[in-house]
């Protein structure tokens, strides 16, 4: 038997038998093409060849493949069903249906949500995504063969849910009320507002002004919510004011109400109504 590729993997007994010496892998190769001599033992010999052509038949050894052993995608919160996530790809050298491969979500929790398609592994929202109900997701997607037995390999996928400015800042207080000594000074704090935006930076970055009961600017308001004193205070003039206070993250404002009353300083002297 010639061609020395073939003689590690086959051998021939004398009485004709072809026989292999080590496994065969049709991933490998498909075809062993053999030259076998026959030849007898007289002197001169009598020589004859004939060429024997051997076909592996595949069987289902090699488990789906994926690209990567871990996908990641980020999506818009708001998107609805239909949008594209992203597409997983998987390989099997094996022949046939040892080889054709179908995907499938393998983790239940995510099936309201998610939907990969079995023969091109797209995956697909069938859900709405509310980053402040949930920000991620991790996804297991297996591919599987349609060999007997069936072979399958998992891949996780993990789909970040990126922020948009959906939410409104909400005061902490439905209302807030301070008191400040008519002689206070310029920059005395008086109280302080606060309201919390649920979007995530920056898009929960919320600035405060006083937007109206103050024609005169007696007050002004820090970055921080907290209001202070503006101007000199004169009880006698007024003796209370109501502030409307708002909050914005640029996009959403909300609104409150702040109550201020001027306390009195003993800053007037008697006056007699008669000489």
């Amino acid at each position: 038997m010639s061609d020395s590729a073939v003689h590690d993997d086959f051998d021939i007994s004398s009485s004709g038998d072809i026989v292999t010496v080590r496994q065969l892998d049709h991933e490998a190769r498909e075809t062993h093409d053999l030259i076998v001599r026959a030849e007898t033992r007289a002197s001169p010999p009598l020589v004859s060849h004939t060429r024997v052509l051997v076909h592996v038949g595949d069987i289902n050894d090699n488990a789906p493949q994926f690209e990567t052993d871990r996908y990641s995608a980020v999506v818009a919160e708001g998107s609805g069903p239909g949008t594209r996530v992203i597409q997983v790809v998987a390989d099997d050298p094996d022949f046939g249906l040892n080889g054709e491969l179908y995907y499938l979500m393998s983790n239940e929790s995510v099936r309201g949500m998610f939907v990969c398609d079995s023969t091109t592994g797209l995956v697909s929202l069938t859900g709405e995504l509310d980053r402040e109900s949930v920000a991620e997701y991790r996804l297991s997607v297996a591919a599987v063969d349609r060999g007997i037995p069936r072979m399958s390999s998992v891949t996780e996928v993990v789909v970040t849910v990126s922020d948009v400015n959906d939410n409104a800042p909400v005061f902490l207080q439905p209302s807030y009320s301070g008191a400040v000594n008519e002689d206070a000074l310029p920059g005395t704090i008086i109280l302080t507002v606060s309201a919390a935006d649920a979007d995530v930076a920056p898009n929960n970055a919320v600035t405060y002004h006083v937007a109206g009961g103050d024609v005169l600017g007696q007050f002004g308001i820090g970055r921080s919510g907290e209001i202070f004193v503006n101007k000199l205070l004169d009880r006698e003039e007024q003796a209370s004011y109501e502030l409307t206070v708002l909050a914005t993250d640029g996009a959403y404002v909300a609104m409150v109400t702040v109550a201020i009353n001027i306390l009195d300083a003993n800053d007037n002297a008697p006056v007699c109504q008669q000489v």
